[in-house]
């Protein structure tokens, strides 16, 4: 359907990038910024072959990041998994022994045996926070200062920072090159970018960026000042932009923070699974240490 909308737009005069564009949801936003290079320069095929090379280095790390991501989320879902059975069938079958016994409880227990009782409104107040939080997380994102504040939060965390910041390196590096060596300038290209750019914070520093360029400023202060590369990936840039290659030089950036990320992941989700099993074993054991304790103090009484 989609395809067929592009093709009775381009019939009726539109640019091939605009009639692409009425479904960027579909399509991508790299692909909108691909063809409106192509069509700038005159030379979409080669435009559509580098934004090839693109797609396929970001579903290298989309495919890296989620096979990575895999085991913790399997380990997630049995911390669920395992806490709703024993607080749903085992708990609940435990605890009409208990009052039967009479007397009172240990609190360790008491407390289990509540939130045992209470389950299904804790999993609702769960559900409904995690709603509550994506339509927060939507609208903080739609504000380009609250997208700055979370950036920089969310930056300066160990581990999961260095993966946000290398990810959006890549990116960066990888449209950027696509863009310059498609025939656009840098100011065009940053521009281009900011255009098709969804994050509102990224889109004011590319519009930045550009309008720094346009001053007159040099490419690496330029870049510097908005923020949008790291010191490392900077310095190789200076090389490139000196000898005219500076579409090259930013491909190879985002292939060496391609293989950074792959390492930064790695050691995330190394860190990550002792962490969760953990977890499971604290849940685990709370709950059964709470389930024992009145039989330890019963035999204590009987003894």
């Amino acid at each position: 359907q989609s395809l067929e909308d592009v093709v009775a737009s381009v019939r009726n005069g539109r640019s091939l990038a605009d009639a692409f564009n009425n479904h960027v949801r579909v399509f991508g936003h790299q692909w909108i910024a691909a063809l409106k290079a192509g069509e700038a320069s005159g030379n979409l095929e080669e435009s559509v072959h580098l934004y090839r090379g693109l797609n396929e280095r970001l579903d290298e790390i989309s495919r890296k990041v989620s096979a990575a991501m895999t085991y913790p989320l399997i380990l997630v879902a049995m911390i669920g998994v395992v806490l709703a059975v024993l607080l749903t069938v085992v708990v609940p079958r435990l605890s009409e022994g208990y009052h039967s016994l009479g007397g009172e409880l240990p609190a360790l227990t008491r407390g289990v045996l509540f939130a045992s009782e209470s389950f299904p409104y804790l999993a609702g107040g769960l559900l409904l926070l995690f709603v509550l939080g994506r339509q927060a997380f939507r609208h903080a994102m739609a504000s380009t200062t609250r997208a700055r504040y979370r950036r920089r939060a969310l930056d300066r965390l160990p581990l999961i920072g260095k993966v946000r910041i290398e990810f959006r390196t890549v990116n960066v590096a990888a449209t950027l090159s696509m863009l310059l060596l498609a025939g656009h300038s840098l100011h065009d290209a940053l521009k281009l970018m900011a255009v098709t750019e969804t994050d509102p914070d990224l889109a004011s520093r590319l519009r930045n960026a550009a309008s720094s360029v346009e001053e007159g400023h040099g490419v690496v202060p330029s870049l510097q000042a908005s923020n949008l590369l790291p010191d490392t990936a900077l310095q190789l840039l200076e090389a490139g932009d000196r000898t005219g290659q500076l579409g090259r030089t930013l491909e190879q950036v985002s292939r060496f923070y391609l293989g950074s990320l792959d390492l930064s992941v790695g050691r995330f989700v190394s860190v990550l699974e002792p962490i969760l099993m953990l977890v499971i074993g604290l849940v685990i054991g709370i709950v059964v240490i709470a389930v024992y304790l009145p039989i330890f103090s019963m035999t204590q009484v009987i003894g």
